[in-house]
């Protein structure tokens, strides 16, 4: 039943085209009883196969629901999660609907069985996890986490989403060193993964570790010396970080700016100005705000100047220049796009 989700180009067309029946039926205001024998019809005069019906009776669910006949959708969501129990969109949107039904424990047991049929995929285990992080169940979260590390017939590319998101929970309730113990594992099968690194470290910021936070961050920029957000991470550290531990943790702030040009792609050279101008005004230093903020000007895509002259009315008004701040407010509306 697995394989069989795969739908060969004439499965597809078949399936536009009775999509978009429902769509102009839905746009003719009909019934939805109407809508239902109309599509039933043409499944059959079209001869549709049988590893299609599954989107088509997702499509009338979707449409049921929006209509608020929750009976009806919640009918037509079982037959989806029947037909095809390895697609995970069946799973997610039925237990969607009973969770803004109010059904909580209704939708959390949907989604331990699509678990069954779905074990890797993130979008149901983060749903899983963030409703037993919310009954303190830690330990239903580690049953999944170990449940997933031995399964055999999985790399960890597949599943590190997973394990990570088993990690942060860990630190949302307050089991630091578990957190730690997660991450460390992560990090040290997943080297050339940047995400990971990046969170570690982020975690440890949270805990107010900075010094570790940093070594985690050195750490990942060794792999990943490419990896734009771990740069700024790096960045952001080094101005949270008091003067002692700036003096034997980091190079001169020159220096550090000068490898993130040199690592990072020029296409991203606008998005490193625009840090640098927001952290050396933090930093108190307006004339190097000022000289980034003019790279960044010239430099970024034509659709988020008008963000950037924000940006750059905050920090004008930060420094007390009130008019420069009215001036670069009145550019970014020149600069907002025609829609």
């Amino acid at each position: 039943m697995k394989y069989d989700s795969v739908e060969s180009p004439n499965s597809k067309m078949k399936y536009k085209a009775i999509s978009k029946i429902i769509d102009e039926l839905e746009k003719s205001e009909a019934t939805f009883k109407d809508l239902v024998q109309v599509t039933l019809g043409k499944i059959q005069s079209l001869e549709i196969p049988r590893k299609t019906l599954w989107r088509i009776f997702l499509d009338l669910a979707d449409y049921a629901k929006r209509e608020s006949k929750f009976d009806s959708a919640r009918q037509l969501y079982k037959i989806v999660v029947c037909n095809q129990p390895f697609a995970y969109q069946g799973w997610l949107e039925y237990a969607k609907m009973e969770e803004e039904c109010g059904n909580q424990e209704e939708s959390n047991q949907i989604l331990l069985k699509s678990l069954k049929f779905n074990q890797l995929n993130e979008n149901l285990f983060v749903k899983v996890v963030k409703y037993e992080e919310k009954k303190n169940n830690i330990q239903n979260i580690r049953a999944l986490v170990d449940s997933i590390k031995r399964s055999g017939d999985c790399h960890i590319e597949q599943i590190w989403r997973v394990l990570l998101e088993g990690a942060l929970c860990e630190g949302r309730l307050g089991y630091r060193e578990e957190a730690r113990r997660q991450f460390q594992y992560l990090m040290l099968h997943c080297k050339n993964n940047g995400a990971v690194f990046l969170d570690a470290s982020r975690f440890e910021e949270r805990e107010d570790q900075i010094e570790e936070a940093i070594n985690v961050c050195e750490q990942g920029l060794q792999y990943n010396v490419k990896h734009t957000p771990l740069w700024f991470q790096y960045l952001k550290l080094y101005e949270k970080a008091d003067d002692q531990v700036r003096s034997h943790k980091f190079d001169k702030l020159c220096y550090i700016v000068k490898d993130m040009f040199r690592n990072i792609g020029k296409d991203y050279h606008w998005k490193i100005n625009i840090e640098l101008a927001q952290t050396f005004d933090r930093l108190g230093d307006e004339q190097k705000t000022k000289e980034y903020l003019a790279l960044v000007a010239t430099d970024c895509p034509d659709s988020v100047k008008w963000k950037i002259w924000l940006i750059a009315a905050r920090l004008m008004q930060n420094q007390g220049h009130m008019d420069q701040a009215r001036l670069c407010i009145e550019r970014s509306c020149m600069e907002v796009p025609l829609k």
